[in-house]
């Protein structure tokens, strides 16, 4: 048997460091807005759910006009995708020079869902071992690893997904598996 806890739209967390009310934060993989004032290790609540809120933007070239994706880089708001998770769109527009404006939260923003995006880049092959992918994370999943071969008239091609993990922040790694020097690796994720 189970109980109604909350309705979904809010998170309790131990603060790691000083929280203060309004501000973007991250705890547990949860991304969201603090509802309180918190101390290091004290528990505090933080919204999840889909809101437009007030927010802070920092300077960027071109305004922040309605629509813009917003991203959060695990310590800030930024226009930034790279790597970052898409967070929301700015509903009020705020200048280029950055400061206060509006953005509408993304309903699954707190826990990447869609939100997330499809990422594909092409990196040289090298020996087996670890690669080179900047941006990728451990926490992103690895859809495809597509070798292409174009060093001679065969061109080939091989899907390697199966060699390949995410060992670290920025490095796929397939230790004992295909040696792809002389060609490239076209890397599908998602983050």
């Amino acid at each position: 048997m189970g109980h109604k806890i909350s309705d979904g739209k809010s998170y309790v967390a131990t603060a790691t460091a000083t929280v203060t009310v309004g501000d973007p934060v991250e705890y547990d993989g949860i991304f969201g807005f603090a509802d309180t004032d918190a101390a290091t290790g004290d528990d505090f609540s933080m919204s999840i759910g889909q809101e437009e809120r007030e927010v802070t933007l920092p300077a960027k070239s071109g305004d922040w006009v309605v629509g813009t994706p917003v991203y959060w880089d695990g310590v800030l708001l930024t226009a930034v995708s790279t790597g970052n998770r898409k967070v929301g769109r700015v509903t009020r527009l705020v200048a280029a020079a950055g400061g206060v404006g509006w953005m509408l939260v993304d309903a699954d923003a707190w826990a990447g869902g869609s939100a997330a995006g499809i990422v594909q880049t092409i990196i040289a092959g090298g020996a087996a071992g670890a690669h080179t992918v900047t941006g990728i994370k451990t926490t992103d999943t690895l859809l495809a690893v597509i070798e292409m071969d174009f060093t001679d008239a065969s061109e080939t091609g091989a899907d390697l997904l199966s060699e390949f993990t995410i060992s670290a922040t920025d490095t796929i790694d397939n230790t004992a598996g295909t040696d792809t020097s002389g060609g490239f690796l076209l890397v599908t994720y998602v983050n």
